[in-house]
């Protein structure tokens, strides 16, 4: 098993999330959908999220200060 974990590791040492990538090349991510959809359905189970909420504020103007689209 911990030589298959050592594999992996080295073998995608190179990548970079999907959601970085949309950041860097400026497209619009999936954050919103992501997030949304957590918070969401936290408020229908009366379970509070608010550190969820929070993080979705602030990555979405986050994302709109760098001029990407947040719907």
């Amino acid at each position: 098993m911990h030589a298959e974990v050592l594999r992996v590791i080295h073998a995608t040492a190179a990548n970079y999330s999907s959601m970085y990538q949309d950041v860097l090349h400026g497209r619009r991510t999936e954050i919103s959908y992501l997030l949304g959809y957590v918070c969401a359905a936290a408020m229908r189970h009366r379970c509070p999220a608010a550190h969820l909420q929070q993080l979705q504020t602030r990555l979405t103007a986050h994302l709109a200060h760098k001029g990407l689209r947040t719907d």
